[in-house]
């Protein structure tokens, strides 16, 4: 009895402390994308308009401007993964679509009744949305939740959603070139 007592807090002891060593190392994790994030980056992504009758991409860039940060790590009960996590940032975002060189068209008699007027829908170039430090003074509500799982002993990113954006936005932040850094942030080159 006092042998199975033994290895009874034993197993606990070492669940408990595989526990801690893995809420840790998520909180690096956590630390990283939270100081990426006060540091009010620009995230580079696009839109498909239609611009002289063919579909084109118009890009531009978001800037957070203000979010909240939350995080939860729980046990699965799984031997291959005990353990996930994941990071929500709640988001306040502006853009400089409106800024652009690209509009969208729009019909010759929206326009001549005055009913929807032009306006910029981004730039036709990454290169000039990044540059153009024109942005909206209206903010959107952003949220992203990046997903992990704990294998091996270490932290694997496993996925992200974003809410209030377009579809594409979680496409252009895994591979355009210039959001590099933000995918360093949460662990997505790892």
């Amino acid at each position: 009895m006092n042998f199975l007592r033994a290895l009874l807090i034993a197993l606990c002891c070492f669940a408990t402390s595989c526990s801690s060593q893995a809420e840790t190392s998520f909180e690096k994790i956590v630390t990283r994308v939270d100081k990426y994030f006060s540091g009010q980056p620009c995230l580079l992504t696009s839109a498909e308009i239609t611009k002289d009758g063919q579909q084109v991409y118009a890009y531009y860039a978001l800037k957070i401007i203000g979010y909240n940060l939350s995080y939860d790590v729980k046990n699965t009960y799984s031997t291959a993964s005990p353990y996930s996590g994941s990071i929500n940032l709640s988001c306040n975002v502006v853009d400089n679509t409106r800024s652009g060189d690209l509009s969208l068209d729009i019909s010759a008699l929206k326009v001549t009744s005055e009913i929807a007027p032009v306006e910029p829908s981004g730039f036709s170039t990454t290169s000039m949305a990044l540059a153009n430090k024109d942005f909206s003074s209206h903010p959107k509500s952003v949220t992203f939740i990046v997903r992990y799982s704990y294998e091996g002993g270490k932290w694997a990113h496993i996925g992200m959603v974003a809410g209030g954006m377009e579809e594409s936005v979680i496409l252009d932040l895994e591979t355009f070139p210039q959001n590099k850094s933000f995918r360093e942030a949460v662990g997505m080159e790892n």
